[in-house]
């Protein structure tokens, strides 16, 4: 026999597969050597690896999760939910509009970006504007001195208005608050 000629070996591509060499046993331990001459029939092994892409997980707020080298038809692990003061975490989507959910079941075939979507939070306080009244806020006196009284109020605050007649214009009686 002669050694086989490596020049006309064709190796296909495979999709998400790295080819990394022939070998003589199925658990890939010994490389087949093209150089020696075949003397029997003879059986080699393509060793395929798959490759690895990158998972991403893109936020705007709270701390973006580490991207994951997931192989070529593996699944991503869920990072979880993200926590953001201001912010409740929505879920994972596979684009920056949010329209699909991301299926961490789904088989990763290419380096994927994932987007967290969330929602914004009522606020914990409110603005309060009030004139010709004596302002009262869980109990306490917070009428400003020159009448225009202007605060940020916490949420579930009590308020109290009292109307102030020497605030009102002249001729003008108290109807009601607006």
């Amino acid at each position: 026999g002669k050694p086989i000629d490596t020049d006309k070996l064709t190796i296909p591509e495979v999709e998400g597969f790295t080819f990394d060499g022939w070998y003589t046993d199925k658990t890939y331990n010994t490389e087949f050597d093209f150089t020696k001459p075949i003397t029997s029939n003879t059986t080699v092994y393509a060793k395929w690896t798959a490759k690895d892409y990158e998972v991403s997980f893109i936020t705007e707020h709270g701390d973006a999760p580490a991207s994951q080298n997931v192989p070529y038809n593996g699944t991503a692990k869920d990072p979880g939910k993200l926590t953001a003061e201001g912010y409740t975490f929505d879920d994972w989507y596979t684009d920056d509009t949010y329209t699909k959910e991301f299926n961490f079941k789904t088989p990763i075939t290419g380096n994927t970006k994932v987007y967290a979507k969330w929602e914004k939070n009522a606020p914990n306080t409110y603005a309060l504007n009030v004139s010709g009244a004596f302002v009262y806020v869980d109990g306490v006196d917070v009428t400003a001195p020159a009448g225009d009284t202007t605060l940020q109020l916490e949420k579930d605050a009590s308020v109290r208005l009292v109307a102030d007649p020497d605030r009102m214009p002249s001729g003008m009686v108290f109807d009601r608050w607006t």
